[in-house]
């Protein structure tokens, strides 16, 4: 009996990896392209994040752009004071910068550079192990704990302020 199955058994395994590899290859299931992520690390004078730049694996065009260094840099020394008179956003004071940890995406708007940037407390990252350098972070109850701002890099000016829980 053991002679018949081995037979049987590698004629099914064979018509079913037949099939797989057919089903792959037909066009009409591939997708026509694939988003994939790459990543770089920033470090300044009182932050630290990661760049997130989207790419299409197909031909390898950005989706948005890669911020630089120097589009970083320009937004955190701004910063400071361009929240300050967003403190209503906050509860009353605009957040201690230093305390958070970031996320940075170049986006294309109406023909602006935007620098769309989500800002994680580091407690919070802690608490409930983010892993915020390789996932993208979005919370809704995190209060001034998370906040996302949106950065016009040639105007040099937040086009949008979001902080969860307001």
């Amino acid at each position: 009996m053991r002679t018949l199955a081995a037979p049987f058994l590698a004629a099914v395994v064979a018509a079913l990896l037949t099939a797989c590899v057919q089903e792959k290859t037909r066009p009409s299931l591939l997708p026509k392209t694939v988003s994939v992520e790459l990543r770089r690390a920033v470090v300044g004078v009182g932050y630290q994040g990661v760049v997130f730049t989207p790419l299409d694996a197909g031909g390898g065009a950005p989706l948005g752009f890669s911020p630089s260094d120097l589009d970083i840099a320009t937004m955190e020394a701004r910063l400071p004071s361009l929240l300050a008179g967003q403190s209503g956003a906050f509860g009353g004071s605009p957040p201690l910068l230093a305390n958070y940890v970031r996320q940075y995406t170049g986006q294309v708007s109406d023909g602006r550079r935007v620098l769309q940037t989500n800002f994680i407390d580091q407690d919070l990252v802690k608490e409930r192990g983010i892993d915020w350098r390789n996932q993208r972070v979005r919370f809704e109850d995190a209060g001034p704990r998370f906040f996302q701002i949106w950065y016009d890099t040639g105007g040099q000016h937040i086009v949008r302020l979001l902080s969860s829980g307001s």
